[in-house]
């Protein structure tokens, strides 16, 4: 697979707006990790992308699982800090869909992290 391509400017300020605007849904795979016992809330999780975004953390493209190519660049990933959880880095994807940021799956690294 090749390497992360940066998302495109215009998706992170759309991403970021939506986030700010409180358009956002949380995915199956997203749910089930925030409903977890000691889990960060939904509302913590949408606190610490902001910052992510604000703060200029890295934000890529997402590429299809066999590595053939990229999803559409409203498809995006991204390592999360979560400073004040149990688990203070997890791997997040987002979706802008339908007039909404999606977070559609978050869960933590079993392999190598994204840089960030």
């Amino acid at each position: 697979m090749s390497s992360n391509l940066p998302t495109p400017e215009p998706v992170r300020a759309k991403a970021l707006a939506w986030l700010k605007m409180r358009n956002v849904e949380l995915g199956r795979r997203a749910t089930t990790y925030c409903s977890a016992e000691n889990a960060p809330t939904e509302k913590y999780v949408c606190e610490c992308l902001v910052f992510h975004f604000e703060s200029g953390c890295k934000v890529y493209q997402k590429w299809k699982a066999d590595g053939s190519g990229l999803l559409p660049s409203s498809v995006m990933h991204l390592n999360l800090h979560l400073s004040d959880a149990a688990v203070q880095d997890v791997y997040v994807m987002l979706m802008l869909e339908r007039r909404v940021l999606i977070i559609a799956d978050i869960h933590t690294h079993t392999t190598v992290p994204l840089p960030r």
